[in-house]
């Protein structure tokens, strides 16, 4: 009986000595399993992520970049991102090739959920696709999203293709379908879109909005050098954001399901604000919407800037100072406008510049707006319809070849009797050529005050400085 103790206790003290060498031969102390099973697969494949180069070992995380084995290659990039953050590893590039990815929510009956779904991108990191094809599988959901940015900070994701599945979709379950999305941003900050291409969502392009509480929105977003089109809902969608920069992009294709536009600032709820939004150097064609580019809603500080646009741009009961300059618009409608419903509720747009702009076949539209300035931009064929709008015209040219369609260059009048009156015009070196048979018709009353004076001109000029 001694004896059989003493080999039991043998035993035990050989298989103690047998583990503490096991692990001082891996050199490394083991907390959880996962730690050992990382040891095992660096034995095996090699390491996770290359320290020099920053790729990803498809192997080690058991992803197929042959458009293949869609759930463990959705599971293994989530485990790749999530390694390389737990690592401080800040820069990740994935091995070339096309991706089978699982964005899809699986909450039920539910249009547009804040819920993490697809490769959720974790911070203060830098992904490089590699010019390689991320594709959302064939699905009947109501939302998905491939890319989601979600409550994260440093993001960058560079250089590569993101597909949905917009020609395969299921679209029998009774929903417009209209929220699954390329690349979702909630309520994150300093994060960098460029050089992407994102075709065929079901949705948006790329949304961005907040996450959690309204005022939780995105912050220090830059959307650069994207190609998005054919997508069925919008290019971008802007809700709940601030300090945006949306430049050097190609938009177009929208089509199949509202509002159909190239780039809209929305917000969908007093508590949701955009602010500081540069749109520059895009091109904007082919939306099943005229309008191109839509701003509504807690919308201020909005620069359109230096943009080619065959369309419209439509502003409606935004908050203040939007500015319109150096685009080309091509036969479309630029609109400046609150409802009567609006100015029931307090609205007004305040301070509005149009300037150096080219309107190819294009009119504009102002309504109800406290201050406007436009100046020295050109209008071929249409012109500029104005009510109960306090605007100053300066040094523009109005070229009217087409008299079937209109025949003034500036017309003014009140509307239903429902302006912010009483209005001021202020009218300085406009030069009308063409077959104009009014260059203003302006129906000057109490209402309507016609300021032709230099002095007066210049000085109302000054509240834009």
């Amino acid at each position: 009986m001694l004896k059989n103790k003493k080999r039991i206790i043998m035993l035990f003290v050989i298989t103690v000595i047998a583990i503490a060498f096991i692990i001082n031969v891996i050199n490394i102390n083991y907390e959880n399993l996962s730690d050992l099973d990382i040891e095992m697969k660096k034995r095996m494949y090699g390491d996770p992520i290359n320290e020099e180069t920053g790729i990803i070992n498809n192997q080690f995380f058991n992803i197929n970049n042959e458009g293949e084995d869609t759930e463990n290659t959705t599971k293994g990039i989530n485990e790749a991102i999530n390694y390389a953050s737990q690592n401080n590893i800040e820069y990740i590039k994935f091995e070339k090739g096309e991706y089978s990815i699982d964005g899809q929510s699986y909450e039920e009956n539910k249009n547009e959920t804040e819920t993490k779904k697809g490769i959720i991108i974790q911070s203060n990191i830098t992904i490089d696709l590699n010019n390689s094809v991320f594709k959302q599988i064939p699905n009947n959901k109501v939302n998905y999203a491939i890319f989601s940015i979600t409550g994260v900070e440093n993001v960058k994701i560079i250089n590569g293709k993101i597909m949905g599945d917009k020609n395969n979709h299921d679209y029998s379950k009774e929903s417009s379908h209209e929220w699954g999305f390329g690349i979702d941003i909630r309520g994150s900050k300093n994060v960098e879109i460029s050089n992407v291409e994102i075709q065929d969502c079901t949705g948006d392009g790329v949304f961005l909005t907040n996450y959690g509480d309204g005022s939780n929105g995105a912050e220090n977003i830059k959307l650069n050098n994207l190609n998005i089109h054919d997508c069925r809902r919008q290019g971008i969608s802007v809700i709940a954001a601030k300090n945006v920069l949306i430049e050097n992009n190609e938009i177009y294709n929208i089509s199949g399901t509202a509002p159909q536009c190239g780039i809209d600032l929305e917000s969908w709820d007093s508590s949701q604000v955009i602010d500081n939004v540069f749109i520059r150097n895009n091109k904007i064609y082919n939306t099943e919407n005229h309008n191109t580019i839509v701003v509504m809603g807690n919308s201020r500080n909005v620069y359109i800037d230096n943009n080619e646009i065959n369309g419209s741009i439509s502003c409606d009961n935004i908050k203040e100072k939007i500015t319109v300059k150096n685009n080309t618009v091509k036969n479309g409608t630029v609109t400046f406008l609150v409802t009567t419903d609006g100015l029931k509720q307090g609205k007004i747009i305040k301070k509005v510049i149009v300037q150096g702009n080219n309107f190819d076949n294009s009119s504009m539209y102002i309504l109800n707006a406290e201050d406007v300035l436009v100046e020295e931009n050109i209008f071929t064929n249409k012109g500029i319809m104005c009510f109960g709008s306090n605007i100053g015209f300066y040094n523009n040219v109005i070229l009217n070849e087409n008299t079937t369609y209109m025949n003034y260059g500036i017309y003014s009048t009140v509307n239903n009797g429902v302006n912010i009156g009483p209005v001021n015009l202020y009218l300085y070196q406009n030069n009308y050529i063409g077959n104009i048979i009014k260059n203003e018709d302006i129906q000057e009353n109490e209402m309507i005050i016609v300021h032709r004076n230099e002095e007066e001109a210049l000085q109302y000029k000054k509240i834009f400085e």
